[in-house]
């Protein structure tokens, strides 16, 4: 594993934590993220990770917004999983979803982040000036 696969999957290992001694919410969505992000970059398993992925989704979907950031979470691990395997504009939809929840509860590193990673799937999907455009308001931000 890379550097990067082993600080996501210790940040998924914390979020399992957090789930053993949290209050009740969004968790099993969150467990249910967790476990994409393990067979997506530890085992590379994209199709497995997006269907974990998908039942999070779901899962944080009916139960609606709880506030802790579960709702969000779980769509930044379902965008990570639709990216690995390639369906770029759902990854970029589910991220304007996770813009959206975040509003009001992220720092400006979080917010940073989001726009970082929908600017580098503008460039996967070769659209330059987009990504340019998002990685310009990272700086802003």
């Amino acid at each position: 594993w890379s550097n990067a696969e082993r600080v996501e999957i210790q940040e998924y290992v914390g979020v399992a934590e957090e789930y053993a001694h949290g209050e009740e919410g969004s968790r099993d969505g969150v467990l249910m993220a967790a476990l994409s992000a393990v067979y997506r970059a530890g085992k590379g398993m994209y199709s497995e990770a997006l269907a974990w992925a998908r039942r999070a989704h779901a899962q944080v979907q009916r139960e609606g917004t709880r506030g802790g950031g579960e709702t969000l979470k779980v769509c930044i691990e379902y965008s990570r999983a639709l990216d690995a395997v390639g369906e770029y504009d759902d990854a970029l939809e589910t991220l304007r979803a996770a813009e959206i929840e975040g509003e009001g509860m992220m720092d400006e590193v979080e917010e940073a982040d989001l726009c970082a990673k929908r600017g580098s799937l503008y460039l996967r999907k070769g659209e330059y000036s987009k990504a340019l455009e998002y990685y310009e308001r990272c700086l802003e931000i």
